[in-house]
């Protein structure tokens, strides 16, 4: 499940985590694409709160190297696909909402300014992105396989972008630029599903509550389980099912400090602890097309979302934390554009 990809764009590199480029849907999901009808939905149990798991206890592993999740042990995990190609991953919230990250679902404007937007002149502040059309949107939910067919399909109506998302370049000569994003949350919109075992809404976190530096905090999806180091030899591979990993959080400041990542963490480049927390793994790591996939908390109320998998340098590499779209910091924007559904209440 390491976690990245590579783009040129003249001399820079683009860090966002899409798979697009990997791997189309096989013959049984193509034939699906786009299909509202149900699979078998695994109703006949009442779900009455959020970040409920058929599965309780949790193993570590790699993703990378990859580690099998149990069958529906994520039940709020969703599978992003633009136009028949699997992108990204994506979290349910609510009936007939998602979260994913906001690189997902736009591109960067080639000829456009590659200054973080603080460092932009006045003319050239305006969006240096392009959001891709929902209509080419469909989303996956109740999947275990990575290529097996879910148990609801749904087109994207709406996609609704963080207004302060913004892509740029950052680095120095010595390391080389890589094209990264900050505010990276965007919202997809849906006709309603019915939660099942299989199908279940993540808790959210309260505005502005962080998770204590040095928690494990864990991650699943469906991105390359081979590493990435930059040198361009080992090209993605997706797994047979979900896979799952834990990685620890350190401190904003330790993020900071890191000789490889260290120079991207700043105001000017709005990567502050606001936007973003930093995750480590012990030979593991987030890859190629787990982008926008959630980072959880396990809580006796349910698992939580904390974080959405934003960008890194490469996959699975030593002493390169990766960058994680900090949750807490963007409940009030959840909350505006979601009121109209559905969510599940907190075990209490």
């Amino acid at each position: 499940m390491v976690i990245k990809a590579k783009f040129k764009l003249s001399h820079v590199i683009s860090f966002c985590l899409t798979l697009s480029i990997v791997q189309r849907c096989t013959s049984e999901e193509a034939e699906s694409y786009g299909n509202e009808n149900s699979a078998d939905s695994g109703e006949g149990q009442d779900i009455p709160f959020c970040g409920a798991s058929v599965v309780q206890n949790l193993e570590g592993g790699r993703i990378v190297g990859g580690l099998d999740a149990k069958p529906y042990e994520f039940p709020w995990m969703a599978k992003l696909f633009y136009h028949r190609n699997l992108r990204c991953a994506a979290t349910l919230v609510a009936d007939r909402y998602m979260v994913t990250a906001a690189h997902c679902i736009a591109e960067y404007k080639k000829g456009s300014s590659l200054r973080p937007r603080r460092k932009r002149k006045s003319k050239d502040r305006k969006r240096n992105y392009v959001v891709l059309s929902a209509a080419g949107f469909v989303v996956g939910l109740g999947s275990h396989n990575t290529w097996g067919l879910s148990t609801y399909k749904r087109k994207v109506d709406k996609i609704i972008t963080h207004p302060n998302f913004d892509y740029f370049a950052s680095g120095n000569r010595e390391v080389g630029s890589y094209m990264i994003q900050t505010n990276d949350i965007a919202i997809l919109k849906f006709r309603p599903v019915d939660f099942s075992t299989r199908v279940v809404p993540v808790c959210l976190p309260p505005q502005g509550v962080r998770v204590k530096n040095n928690m494990e905090l864990v991650l699943a999806g469906w991105g390359s389980i081979n590493s990435d180091d930059l040198s361009g030899d080992n090209k993605p591979q997706l797994p047979h099912v979900l896979q799952k990993t834990k990685l620890m959080k350190i401190s904003f400041k330790e993020c900071q400090k890191n000789e490889n990542v260290g120079m991207h963490f700043n105001k000017q480049n709005q990567l502050t602890e606001r936007e973003v927390f930093c995750l480590m793994g012990n030979e593991t790591d987030s890859c190629q097309g787990d982008s926008g996939g959630p980072v959880v908390e396990k809580t006796y109320h349910g698992y939580r979302l904390v974080g959405l998998v934003s960008w890194g340098i490469g996959c699975n590499m030593e002493a390169y934390p990766s960058a994680y779209t900090q949750v807490s910091s963007y409940m009030e924007f959840l909350i505006r554009h979601t009121r109209d559904g559905k969510f599940l209440p907190f075990k209490h």
